[in-house]
């Protein structure tokens, strides 16, 4: 597979989890973009190149920047592609609190919770976090 190949193969990968993680259906996705089903089909298998176009209407459908297709995506100096890093795609809730900076907060958790190589850590982590969200509104905020 040649090196662009492999980049289509892999943008198609993100659009496809980018859909799942947004709750949608190929055919959904491709009503709100103007196409059809097999045309997603073929986007996200990687057969169909995605024009910048369409790459940029998917994201603001899809409530990501342009930037989270590519996350994971590498290319090594052979001009062949390695397999990309798993890309973690989390919907943020709407609301007041659903800020720039909020989402940067949570990209900073993420990335950090992945360097604790302890289970036991990251069951801890797990548990503070699951007690600090179930806790009333008048704790969390004291």
């Amino acid at each position: 597979m040649s090196n662009a190949g492999a980049i289509d193969s892999q943008l198609g990968a993100a659009l496809r989890q980018l859909r799942l993680a947004r709750g949608l259906s190929q055919t959904e996705l491709g009503k709100s973009l103007g196409l059809s089903l097999q045309q997603i089909q073929k986007y996200e298998s990687g057969s169909n190149r995605m024009a910048a176009s369409t790459l940029y209407r998917a994201a603001e459908i899809l409530g990501v920047d342009v930037g989270a297709f590519y996350a994971g995506l590498d290319t090594n100096k052979t001009g062949g592609t390695n397999k990309p890093a798993p890309v973690l795609i989390v919907p943020m809730l709407a609301g007041a609190g659903s800020t720039r900076s909020r989402e940067a907060e949570l990209a900073d958790v993420a990335r950090k919770y992945q360097t604790i190589t302890s289970t036991s850590e990251r069951d801890l982590v797990r548990k503070l976090i699951a007690k600090l969200s179930s806790a009333p509104a008048q704790a969390k905020s004291a």
